[in-house]
């Protein structure tokens, strides 16, 4: 994992392990993604057994069939890696915040603490309950601003990011208590934790 030393933004690719070391502060946990796998394992297979397997009259190659997609859909899901990471939107280390930038890839934004301005709650067009993570415009360069204007939700001077599953006033807590000022309060949460949003 890199560690910065400098106060300009960058974009940064972050291994499983990567991510499983950094502390969660807004996204979907590992635990969570365990949970509904297990309940898509449940809910879909019932509805297998009863509608297809459980009926003589259909026959063997169409449950084969239902069988195998269940089987394949699953097998997918658990090589993926997504059930032990989940899919993290903001993390943190001892000197940076890591916000997704592109979740299919897993490249993060890496924003040293030094340039937090602060966090608030947003909503997204059209009702997409966010928060966005305030910079100092600044300290910015131009190549900072590129990235910034390149990201999921486009801005100039901030990070917005997508809060479902998560409380918008614990993140915004949480992130403004990482700015330089506020080091002393910062709080520790696990990549397994999630909370509900508000």
């Amino acid at each position: 994992m890199p560690t910065p030393s400098d106060t300009a933004l960058s974009v940064t690719t972050l291994s499983q392990q990567d991510i499983l070391g950094l502390n969660l502060i807004c996204g979907t946990s590992g635990r969570l993604v365990r949970w509904i796998v297990g309940l898509f394992a449940v809910v879909f297979g019932a509805l297998i057994y009863f509608l297809v397997l459980s009926k003589p009259d259909v026959s063997v190659t169409i449950k084969m069939i239902c069988v195998g997609l269940l089987t394949i859909a699953l097998v997918a899901l658990l090589i993926n890696g997504r059930m032990k990471i989940g899919w993290p939107a903001i993390l943190y280390d001892d000197q940076c915040l890591y916000v997704t930038y592109d979740p299919m890839n897993d490249e993060f934004l890496r924003i040293p603490f030094a340039l937090l301005a602060g966090c608030e709650k947003k909503m997204l067009f059209p009702n997409t309950m966010a928060v966005s993570v305030k910079l100092q415009i600044e300290m910015l360069s131009e190549q900072c601003t590129d990235l910034l204007t390149k990201a999921i939700y486009p801005s100039e001077d901030a990070v917005h990011v997508h809060s479902a599953f998560n409380s918008r006033s614990r993140i915004v807590a949480e992130v403004k208590a990482l700015m330089p000022e506020q080091m002393p309060n910062v709080s520790t949460q696990s990549c397994d934790d999630f909370d509900e949003d508000d």
